[in-house]
């Protein structure tokens, strides 16, 4: 009931006990008590404070659900690129190795070509010499 007179009323005209909002009781002998409802312990406010929780409960749920397919998704783009990385080092090494191996080759074949060039030198030297020799005498 909203308030002690309508309670009354109720009370007096269909043979009822009623009881406030507030917890005030009328009796259908026309008793009237007060009521003391303690906020603390009303099992109304229990009830409204689960479901807050509950509410509560369940967003944090959600958003700890988008958290973790956020994460995962972090997860495997980080493997994604950890992968590409290992992929570019190894072209690297490669690459190196390759370049190496030319620089060698580059050093052997360099020296190979002075040293024909000086057997040249000399067999043209050694030439000159003989037809002057030849020449000469």
């Amino acid at each position: 009931m909203p308030d002690l007179e309508t309670g009354s009323d109720i009370a007096r005209t269909h043979d009822y006990n009623t009881i406030t909002l507030e917890g005030d009781r009328v009796d259908r002998k026309g008793l009237l008590t007060g009521g003391f409802m303690d906020r603390k312990h009303s099992r109304l406010a229990a009830a409204n404070q689960v479901n807050e929780v509950e509410l509560k409960m369940d967003e944090q749920c959600s958003r700890s659900n988008r958290l973790k397919m956020e994460v995962s998704a972090v997860d495997q783009e980080i493997t994604r690129l950890v992968g590409a990385l290992q992929a570019l080092e190894s072209t690297k090494r490669r690459a190196l190795n390759d370049i190496e191996s030319i620089d060698q080759k580059l050093v052997y074949n360099s020296k190979l070509i002075e040293d024909r060039v000086k057997t040249i030198e000399e067999m043209v030297n050694m030439n000159v010499s003989n037809l002057y020799f030849t020449y000469h005498i």
